[in-house]
């Protein structure tokens, strides 16, 4: 709109007149207009956007607002507090050393019987450090190295190409064997390798016969005969014999006989040589096999003694080894008839 000048006034002089100073609101009034102000610009959201755009602003207060007389306090309760029971410590256990376990196990062991020796093989040791086969006998399946309860060292070979070894043990049992190839560690012989385990079983042996090294000896007079009219006479005085026979000598070390004759026999139970004159060898028989000797110089009217001993000539020098002795024969000559 135009602004209406006075009459007569000219247009120059609105430039000279002075401005009016504006109205100043006080801060109080303008501080109670801002909130106004701020509900009319909610007031035409709403409007235009719907009730439902707009949520009101609530501001929650800590304080709740009580009508009437104030609640009693519930009065509180303290919890209870269990007691902490403490878990009882599990001691731990202290570890138990373990076996030195060895390195290879790879030796493998044969055991057999030969008569009642125990012949074992196994096969080499191809690792470093080799110091000897520990052979070990057992008389149960656990046989160790070092040696436990029941275990018997039987070898130690510090040969490594040395692979069998031939073990006597007691016969009537049944035994285990293993072998351990050890090398020398801080704490002795540690196993390196190790066999399997050989089981055999060991009979008794058969019981021998017993040989019979006693000699059985017998003799016979043997008359002298001649031939008249087809009647056998006594020959008066001479040509008597006599056929001593007796039984084989079957003990170890036998080379043969010697026959002995006396006419005392308390002198047959000496040495060979005792220089006795009453003690006649009367003969050597190199011959094991030959049981039988005549002798053909003896008197009529006489007793003599007879022994035959079982001989060894190749251990002594002087009239031999006497192995055994046989059994004194007496034999009386009949004495000479007219």
């Amino acid at each position: 709109m135009e602004q209406q000048r006075p009459e007569g006034g000219r247009v120059e002089d609105d430039f000279m007149q002075p401005l009016t100073p504006m109205k100043t609101r006080s801060p109080r009034r303008l501080a109670a207009s801002l909130p106004m102000a701020i509900g009319a610009i909610l007031l035409v959201g709403a409007v235009a956007f719907g009730a439902g755009a707009i949520a009101p602003i609530i501001v929650p207060d800590e304080s709740p607002i009580v009508v009437g007389d104030e609640p009693t306090p519930e009065p509180t309760v303290e919890p209870t507090v269990e007691p902490t029971v403490e878990p009882t410590p599990v001691p731990t256990a202290v570890p138990t050393a373990e076996p030195t376990e060895p390195v290879v196990v790879d030796l493998e062991l044969t055991a057999a019987l030969s008569g009642t020796k125990v012949v074992l093989t196994w096969t080499a040791y191809e690792g470093p450090d080799f110091f000897y086969y520990k052979v070990v006998r057992s008389s149960d399946a656990e046989a160790s190295w070092p040696l436990g309860e029941g275990d018997k060292l039987v070898a130690a070979i510090g040969d490594p190409e040395k692979l069998t070894f031939t073990d006597a043990p007691p016969t009537g049992a049944t035994w285990y064997y293993q072998v351990f190839a050890v090398t020398c560690g801080e704490d002795g012989y540690v196993p390196v390798a190790v066999s399997n385990v050989a089981t055999i079983a060991v009979p008794r042996p058969t019981p021998k016969p017993v040989p019979n090294c006693n000699m059985s000896l017998s003799a016979k007079v043997i008359a002298p005969t001649a031939m008249g009219d087809g009647v056998a006479m006594v020959v008066v005085g001479s040509g008597y014999k006599v056929k001593l026979s007796w039984t084989k000598y079957a003990c170890d070390m036998f080379e043969g006989y010697i026959v002995i004759r006396s006419e005392t026999n308390s002198k047959l139970d000496g040495p060979v040589n005792s220089g006795d004159p009453n003690v006649q060898i009367l003969e050597e028989l190199g011959d094991i096999n030959k049981l039988t000797w005549t002798d053909t110089k003896v008197r009529a009217g006489h007793t003599y003694y007879y022994r035959v001993l079982a001989m060894n000539w190749s251990e002594a020098c002087y009239g031999g080894i006497v192995l055994g002795r046989s059994n004194i024969v007496k034999v009386t000559i009949p004495a000479a008839t007219e």
